[in-house]
């Protein structure tokens, strides 16, 4: 499992990281909604590796940089 440094508090059924203006639902075998409220954007995975973060390594190394 990646360290990604985020630091999560937990309420209303959403991971929050404040830090990162990031609002996170996680579900089972990689299904997740990411909120970036300050970007105005939404990134949506149906799945992934069990294994490896792999929605969190796209968002950070390859979505957020196209965005920003």
């Amino acid at each position: 499992m990646v360290d990604w440094g985020w630091v999560l508090d937990y309420g209303f059924q959403w991971w929050i990281a404040a830090e990162d203006d990031l609002y996170r639902a996680l579900g089972y075998g990689g299904q997740q909604i990411n909120v970036f409220h300050s970007l105005d954007l939404i990134v949506v995975f149906t799945g992934m590796n069990l294994n490896f973060d792999f929605a969190s390594y796209l968002i950070y190394n390859y979505i957020l940089p196209a965005v920003l």
